[in-house]
């Protein structure tokens, strides 16, 4: 464990992280820091950076710290926490591209206030989220991936089109002027580096852990996950974890191209179980079912329980097209 620079930031970084870590090895001195605002999208345990964020924010709590949230959306019982503050940030008719602003806004409001009660208190953003020079934790870095979806529908594209070329400039801007950046694999600080310009030496890597739930699986666990999913013991079983997003990111139409193929082969055996939601899975379920493959690939939707669906599975399938660090991976390699 080793001080974050020399200029008496109270954080500190591991580069390593083990299963039964949490999903972040960031370390506050809580004797220095007492308050802090957090800004970002989401903090719950449903997803990978919104899971990160929650994780960080409850191990802020537990050191003291009076923590603020300005947020769309932050779990209940963290939300209930004495420590917390949640400002809140909602979601224009459920988009998160409209609120993109209010976030933005709200974050830079809250943060001049703290600030001006508190001089020492530390503020830490994620990405382009909001334009305050603190600290600056990068989950995904937007100008790696300016694709243009061409299965999604118009609408989307042209929306995706504006939203990447925005948050591409806004990227230059926002981490330029951030006093020191956590990257959350070695991937995202070489794109930092190179792409996006930032200085070497205001960059630190965290990389994500897991936590206490996520252990080797024993042959009850395994039988148990199975029986749920109502799997045999005997049958093999890949699985693919991942939103559905009209950008196609995850790359699930690269997997579903090649699953088709092999399950026209008689020698082909593995069956596909799919966890995720998203604006997109409906279209895929259509498709599955056109193909005659719905007993073949099973399309779970959103679920909880993704260490079972690992658990159960004899292998991950991950062919994402940009992924700065895949939660799932890194779940699957501590299952």
């Amino acid at each position: 464990m080793s001080a974050l620079g020399n200029d008496n930031s109270n954080i500190a970084w591991s580069d390593r992280t083990s299963a039964g870590s949490r999903p972040s090895s960031l370390q506050v001195n809580s004797s220095n820091t007492r308050t802090w605002v957090l800004v970002a999208g989401d903090f719950h345990r449903a997803g990978g950076m919104d899971r990160a964020n929650a994780e960080l924010a409850e191990y802020l709590c537990t050191t003291g710290a009076t923590v603020h949230l300005v947020s769309h959306r932050v779990d209940a019982e963290l939300a209930e926490h004495p420590n917390v503050r949640v400002h809140r940030a909602p979601r224009i008719a459920g988009a998160h591209f409209l609120a993109q602003h209010r976030l933005d806004r709200l974050g830079r409001t809250v943060a001049a206030d703290v600030m001006a009660r508190v001089p020492d208190a530390r503020v830490l953003v994620n990405g382009v989220n909001c334009a305050w020079p603190d600290i600056n934790w990068i989950h995904f870095v937007h100008r790696e991936w300016l694709t243009s979806p061409e299965r999604a529908p118009l609408w989307f594209r042209i929306k995706h089109g504006i939203q990447r070329r925005s948050n591409s400039r806004k990227e230059l801007r926002v981490l330029g002027s951030a006093r020191i950046l956590l990257a959350n694999s070695e991937r995202t600080r070489t794109d930092l580096i190179r792409d996006v310009g930032v200085a070497a030496e205001r960059v630190r890597m965290i990389y994500l852990g897991c936590g206490p739930e996520w252990q080797s699986v024993t042959p009850d666990r395994r039988a148990a996950a199975r029986a749920w999913l109502g799997v045999p013991s005997d049958r093999p079983l890949a699985a693919f974890v991942g939103a559905f997003g009209h950008d196609g990111r995850k790359g699930f139409d690269t997997l579903w191209s090649a699953w088709r193929s092999l399950c026209a082969r008689s020698d082909w055996d593995v069956d596909l179980i799919v966890a995720g939601g998203g604006r997109a899975l409906p279209g895929w379920r259509r498709e599955i079912e056109r193909a005659g493959l719905e007993s073949r690939v099973r399309l779970l939707g959103f679920t909880d329980r993704i260490n079972d669906v690992l658990a159960a599975a004899d292998l991950l399938a991950s062919p994402v097209r940009y992924e700065s660090y895949g939660l799932n991976v890194q779940e699957a390699l501590a299952e």
